[in-house]
């Protein structure tokens, strides 16, 4: 019996646990519920509030809980209705075991909207069975704009993607095709993108005339990450062929490994006529035109050998340095096409290339006036900078490079040529103008028949200095920026 007291106690000590246990609990869940970064409320089924949270009080747009409470009687129904939900959900939700998710529309006071997601559950209290509703408001105003502004960029992406006017393309690698537009499917002879996904096993065997030529741009892929302007003879479905112009890039995965292609295609086929229709015709000019320059030659000559009036002297040798320079046009065009078709032999000799700069500056500023040319050469005291070179391929190189570069240069502006030897026994010869090349001409600036901004230009100027170079041995190459102007380097070997 006398164990009563102590067992009496020991009753009382966990009654004491428990009260203190809850009570920490209590405290704990309202250290959550003031602190929360999201809203929280909680109400009867009848739209009594009973709590909100500062979160949601700030969300709601007021400047207290009070002043929710205040303002917004039966805040769960108010939510509810405002979200254009049937009243009967406030009895779904009381029956519901779990959190069920709104999404709704809310108006503050100012006016201002935000859109929220409403987690809501009920909770029965154990001792009275009363239920409660436990809701928690989550602001997605700025994720629902992002996703309507990533569906708006998706869409015209895809409207883009699908009326381009260029094929567009993504594959692996090996050639699968990931995805197409309609252009380049009808560019390839297929009715839509999806039936050359599916027929489309070896691009290289069956888009490509020349398995060789794809090769060809996967290794400067490989080399560069990109190619651009990559030309290729493209094959259709039916076997026929036609000219396209690539610009591609390659994707890399983490580990720097290729993972997919990226590509746009052009037909450039009617220009490949154009240009085929062009070289026809040089061919023409070049074979049908000199026979009778040198027959006028020859006539002119003759007539200068009678005794002529000073005018008519004048008029005779005029003409007959027309002629020869007409013959000599004829004569570069030749071997312009030869060296083209890597069939002409060359006979280098020496050349002084500070003399050659010096004799074509003269000649070519009585055609430029109002501006000027700086020479800076080797000093004086060192040997000639004699060059190996065909003394027409050098002159070639020299007249276009000047002219171009005087071209570019405004009203009273100075042309700089430098002319060094590096160490290892090549002539550095460098034509600097203080203008920029136009950015649409950059990527193609010894493209032939590339040019821009003259309305008198072929296009052939760098081509031609660019071919003679490479014939040679040599290499050139441009750089241009807004701020320093523009510099083409020629590299050839030293006599």
């Amino acid at each position: 019996m006398r164990m009563t007291p102590q067992r009496a106690r020991g009753e009382s000590g966990v009654a004491d646990h428990e009260a203190n246990e809850g009570a920490f609990h209590r405290d704990l869940f309202r250290a959550v519920f003031e602190k929360a970064p999201i809203g929280v409320f909680t109400s009867r089924p009848d739209g009594k509030n009973l709590d909100v949270n500062p979160a949601l009080a700030e969300m709601l747009g007021y400047d207290s809980p009070q002043e929710v409470l205040a303002n917004l009687a039966g805040l769960a129904t108010r939510l509810l209705h405002d979200s254009g939900e049937r009243p009967e959900d406030v009895k779904i939700i009381r029956q519901a075991p779990d959190l069920i998710v709104f999404s709704y529309k809310y108006t503050r006071p100012d006016g201002s909207s935000f859109i929220a997601f409403l987690h809501v559950c009920t909770i029965t209290e154990p001792f009275s069975g009363t239920p409660y509703i436990l809701g928690l408001v989550e602001d997605v105003t700025d994720m629902r704009n992002l996703q309507d502004k990533l569906a708006e960029s998706e869409q015209r992406h895809r409207s883009l993607f699908e009326k381009a006017p260029v094929g567009i393309y993504q594959s692996t690698p090996d050639g699968t095709y990931l995805s197409v537009n309609p252009e380049f499917a009808r560019l390839h002879g297929f009715s839509s993108p999806q039936e050359l996904i599916d027929e489309v096993e070896d691009s290289s065997v069956q888009l490509y005339a020349s398995p060789q030529r794809r090769r060809e741009l996967l290794a400067t892929l490989e080399r560069h990450d990109e190619a651009v302007n990559f030309e290729a003879l493209a094959r259709r479905k039916d076997g026929s062929t036609f000219w396209s112009m690539r610009n591609v890039r390659l994707i890399r995965d983490a580990q720097g490994r290729p993972e997919r292609i990226k590509g746009f295609v052009t037909d450039i086929n009617e220009r490949k006529q154009l240009e085929s229709v062009r070289e026809d015709v040089e061919s023409i000019i070049r074979h049908d035109l000199k026979s009778p320059v040198v027959a006028m030659l020859a006539g002119l000559k003759m007539l200068s050998w009678r005794p002529l009036m000073d005018e008519d002297m004048d008029l005779v040798n005029e003409l007959m340095g027309t002629a020869e320079r007409m013959l000599h046009m004829l004569e570069l065009s030749n071997v312009m096409h030869r060296i083209e078709q890597e069939c002409y032999t060359l006979e280098p000799e020496p050349v002084d290339v500070t003399a050659l700069l010096h004799e074509v500056s003269e000649s070519m500023l009585a055609s430029f006036p109002d501006r000027s040319i700086s020479l800076e050469k080797p000093p004086a005291d060192q040997t000639p900078c004699l060059i190996m070179v065909e003394p027409l391929l050098a002159r070639t190189i020299v007249e276009n490079l000047m002219k171009n570069a005087l071209e570019a240069t405004p009203d009273l502006g100075e042309v700089t040529i430098t002319v060094s030897v590096s160490e290892d026994d090549v002539c550095i010869v460098a034509f600097h103008n203080p203008l920029p090349v136009p950015k649409v001409m950059r990527g193609r600036f010894f493209d032939k028949y590339a040019t821009a901004g003259k309305s008198s230009g072929t296009g052939l100027g760098t081509y031609s200095a660019k071919l003679c170079t490479e014939a040679m041995g040599g290499c050139i190459r441009m750089t241009t920026s807004e701020e320093d102007g523009t510099t083409v380097t020629v590299q050839l070997p030293l006599a």
